[in-house]
């Protein structure tokens, strides 16, 4: 959600997000490629190091669970 309670649309999110990569910065080229052996990275591929990150962050797994909807802690674990 924004700033202000709204949803943020989903339509065009991995283009709108590797803009956004670019404009901070991130010249990173595998990420940007399109070919038979790589994908374009998306804003689900954020999905996964999110937990571990937080975690190492000081995050407490509640703040973690309220956040990924995972039921418990083991599930946060995983």
């Amino acid at each position: 959600m924004n700033e202000d309670g709204e949803r943020f649309s989903v339509e065009h999110a991995a283009e709108r997000f590797r803009v956004h990569l670019q404009l901070a910065g991130i010249d990173r080229s595998e990420l940007f490629e399109d070919s038979d052996e790589r994908q374009q990275v998306r804003v689900h591929d954020t999905r996964l190091p999110f937990i571990p990150v937080a975690l190492a962050n000081g995050r407490s797994e509640t703040w973690v669970a309220d956040r990924t909807r995972r039921r418990s802690s083991i599930m946060v674990q995983r």
